[in-house]
């Protein structure tokens, strides 16, 4: 039977390889990826346009349920190996290995930072980058800053669903508890809202409220990495979460983006609903107002900078979490 150390140790393990893989191939973490595709089948054969409002939402509440199934399922198979001796490391291993993503999410941003050097040619690959990882964009978008928000946004979304939040969730609840994260939230991600408002509705209400504890996370880990991040402006930070607290303390990628915004000196938002964000909050603006705060290129260099010294941070924190139970 593994020990807690033994996990962490392996966890750690799993971060470090995953960031070794992720530097030669580029792909978004396959249970995010299972996610996806399983919701988008399901919401094909469940979701039908001629039904009720009432039929749809029960139809998505028994997709949330099967969801649940799915996860505490997997979580169980998972704890059941680690008491044989059928590779028990290597089933740890695996489970993390599917849920996090270190190194592509940076690479995916850092490509968006190049090809914005011409946008009028590389339009069309921005807009497929920015969709592959959820964010809302038109095809027919091209209005430059609009690009740089959208993927200084995106740096902060992915630095929650992809590292914090998986681990997190890991801590609170085991397993079980990281596989419904991800499955949920690829949910709340792939499912168009204007088509399937009804059907998706509890699995965007679920999402925002497994994302509370997660946001709060890493948004602290933001704002510390700000203060050894080149380019970002820490001070800035408190002012821009202070002015729309009241909106944001609702919606946890909303207080991600209100950092992010603060750090990096750009105000974001005006984008359409998404994901489990209301359509009267996903149009706020966020951060401090003035002519320096246009969404500009090297604002999402300032990003991704702060997302890599904010992964350093918890790679930091998981690796003092190993020693110290090793003690």
């Amino acid at each position: 039977m593994f020990s807690v150390e033994d996990i962490y140790f392996i966890l750690l393990f799993a971060i470090l390889v995953r960031g070794f893989i992720d530097l030669i191939f580029t792909s978004l973490p396959l249970l995010w990826v299972i996610g996806k595709k399983l919701s988008n089948f399901l919401e094909n054969k469940l979701n039908r346009i001629r039904r009720s409002m009432a039929t749809r939402s029960l139809r998505g509440g028994l997709f949330l349920v099967f969801l649940i199934l799915c996860a505490v399922t997997l979580g169980m198979i998972v704890e059941f190996l680690q008491g044989t001796p059928y590779f028990p490391d290597v089933v740890t291993f695996i489970s993390f290995y599917i849920c996090i993503s270190f190194v592509s999410p940076i690479k995916l941003h850092y490509k968006i930072y190049k090809l914005l050097e011409n946008t009028k040619d590389n339009r069309d690959k921005i807009i497929d980058i920015l969709q592959s990882v959820g964010m809302p964009i038109s095809r027919v978008a091209r209005n430059k800053e609009v690009f740089v928000r959208l993927s200084i946004v995106s740096v902060g979304y992915s630095l929650n669903r992809f590292v914090v939040a998986p681990i997190i969730w890991f801590m609170l609840l085991g397993f079980s508890g990281m596989f419904f994260y991800v499955l949920v939230m690829s949910s709340a991600i792939a499912l168009p809202r204007n088509e399937n408002f009804d059907f998706g509705w509890s699995s965007r209400m679920t999402a925002r409220l497994l994302d509370i504890i997660p946001s709060m996370v890493t948004a602290l880990i933001l704002f510390v990495s700000s203060w050894s991040s080149f380019g970002a402006r820490p001070s800035s930070v408190i002012r821009s979460v202070k002015k729309d607290v009241k909106n944001t303390a609702g919606y946890g990628i909303l207080l991600i983006q209100s950092v992010i915004s603060g750090a990096v000196g750009c105000v974001l938002g005006g984008m359409s609903y998404h994901w489990y964000i209301d359509k009267h909050i996903g149009e706020l603006w966020l951060g401090q107002s003035d002519d320096s705060a246009k969404g500009k290129r090297h604002q999402l260099r300032s990003a991704i900078r702060l997302f890599i010294v904010s992964e350093s941070l918890v790679i930091l924190l998981v690796s003092l979490l190993v020693s110290t139970l090793s003690i």
